[in-house]
């Protein structure tokens, strides 16, 4: 009787009586997971952030129910971002979806989760993903060039083996605005593969080492709304990449991109982005490439589907670098046709025309499906398997290329 009268007054915005209701329960039992839940309610109410979150915790630990400790997770954090604290909140939000009851309480979550990432100025992102591949070097085909059809020159074949990569990327916004932001950011990221047997068949001399990458970036980006639903995002970076047997490069690059809103939820892209890299070891293998593609992406169904095209010129001094050509790819986004399931598909084509040599343009045509199982997610991580294949047309033989990857990831759902 006393906890129907507590939720009465609070339902009714007696949230001072509710509160004194609940801690004469809470005084006759610490335990009582319901009074716990309403006294945190009606401090988040009366203004009392830390009494709310205290409660809110202590309401999470004593409740047994999903909808119950949902309800707790979710006003502890409320009452953490009313204390400036979002990266606590977000934490409590990430526990509070372990308890989702229906849709509503999931698109609660991604709201509340939306609007403290605008509150928060760092932001951490980790990606990682691993799983086995059938060229994990990057190999061709084949394992021998003809030079002039007389001399053999062997060459590096595909090995496979296992493969895994992470990225771990930190930013900062300096400033935002209504209308405009602007950050900072770093990335670490890392590559490495484990032959099998068979590779170490195909090339006893191949250590795993010879095939890791790390690589370190530091840049800015800049967002900035014009008008009638239009865009700018203005980004620049540096790093350095480290390969195996003592090989690296440097790397720049700036891009600049236009956004616009149309009706219908449509979104069209147009992206120019200017790269540089340079390779110590190798000076006529130095790059400089300028690329620009266009990208439309609309609701289709109770899914969303988008297209893209573009052209890309890459110049070099070495002539089986430089190469241009245009590219085309699509995304769908299926319809949800299994429960807690989010499929995609995609599909690309890439000319590439190496006009420096008399060979004729490579053709690469790259498939592949990925599948979030959202049911098995833990605090809003859901794993991501992903199998994407690629095929690279050429009739140099070092180029010949066949690639067939499955990776096992993880991806936020917020």
């Amino acid at each position: 009787e006393a906890l129907a009268r507590a939720r009465k007054a609070l339902a009714i915005g007696k949230s001072d009586l509710a509160a004194r209701i609940a801690l004469q329960i809470l005084h006759q039992d610490p335990r009582q997971a319901e009074a716990s839940l309403v006294l945190a309610a009606a401090q988040s109410r009366l203004g009392n952030a830390p009494e709310a979150a205290g409660g809110g915790r202590l309401a999470y630990r004593l409740s047994q129910s999903g909808d119950a400790r949902f309800e707790a997770a979710f006003l502890t954090a409320s009452a953490l971002a009313a204390q400036d604290r979002p990266s606590w909140a977000k934490w409590w939000l990430r526990r509070a979806h372990d308890h989702i009851q229906s849709e509503s309480d999931a698109r609660l979550l991604r709201r509340a989760f939306s609007n403290l990432d605008h509150r928060t100025p760092a932001k951490l992102t980790l990606q990682f993903s691993g799983g086995p591949t059938n060229n994990a070097n990057g190999g061709s085909l084949h394992d021998t060039f003809w030079l002039d059809g007389i001399i053999p020159i062997p060459i590096a074949q595909a090995l496979p083996g296992f493969a895994a990569q992470g990225q771990a990327k930190l930013s900062y916004r300096l400033s935002e605005g209504a209308r405009h932001s602007l950050s900072i950011f770093g990335a670490f990221s890392g590559r490495m593969v484990w032959l099998n047997d068979q590779a170490r068949t195909l090339d006893p001399t191949a250590r795993n080492r010879d095939f890791a990458s790390v690589g370190l970036d530091l840049g800015m980006s800049y967002r900035r709304a014009l008008r009638d639903g239009l865009t700018l995002a203005i980004e620049g970076q540096i790093g350095h990449q480290w390969y195996g047997q003592g090989r690296s490069s440097n790397r720049q690059q700036l891009k600049f991109a236009l956004d616009k809103a149309l009706q219908g939820d449509r979104l069209l892209s147009v992206a120019l982005t200017a790269a540089a890299a340079q390779r110590p070891d190798a000076p006529s293998s130095d790059t400089l490439s300028l690329a620009v593609e266009a990208e439309h992406w609309m609701p289709l169904g109770n899914g969303a589907v988008s297209a893209r095209l573009g052209y890309a010129s890459v110049m070099a001094d070495a002539r089986g670098v430089a190469w241009r050509g245009p590219s085309a790819g699509a995304n769908w986004q299926v319809p949800p046709v299994l429960g807690g399931v989010d499929l995609g598909l995609f599909g690309a084509l890439q000319v590439k025309d190496f006009w420096k040599t008399t060979s004729q343009a490579d053709l690469s045509v790259e498939l592949g499906a990925s599948a979030r199982l959202k049911r098995l997610s833990v605090m809003g991580f859901a794993p991501t398997v992903s199998l994407s294949t690629s095929r690279n047309f050429s009739d140099v033989v070092v180029r010949d290329t066949a690639d067939t990857n499955l990776s096992l990831g993880l991806s936020s759902v917020f």
